[in-house]
């Protein structure tokens, strides 16, 4: 196991380009500490979580496409 996930952190910190890591408040998958590692493990990494969800946003809302938007469009 602890092979496969060092191979896994290091295709992570070699990924060349922004990645945009969207947590949901309340995941049990994606916790606050992965999500904290991950962001100091990649340059061009950042963290938005969405306030009141799960595991992961469902985009239904304005505010949660805002921040793929901006994104997609500024990276």
């Amino acid at each position: 196991m602890q092979v496969a996930e060092n191979l896994l952190w290091q295709a992570y910190e070699l990924w060349p380009g922004a990645i945009l890591i969207l947590r949901g408040e309340h995941s049990s998958l994606l916790t606050a500490q992965t999500a904290q590692t991950m962001m100091q493990r990649h340059p061009r990494a950042s963290l938005h979580e969405v306030a009141g969800v799960g595991h992961w946003p469902t985009f239904r809302f304005m505010s949660q496409l805002a921040v793929a938007h901006h994104f997609l469009l500024e990276t």
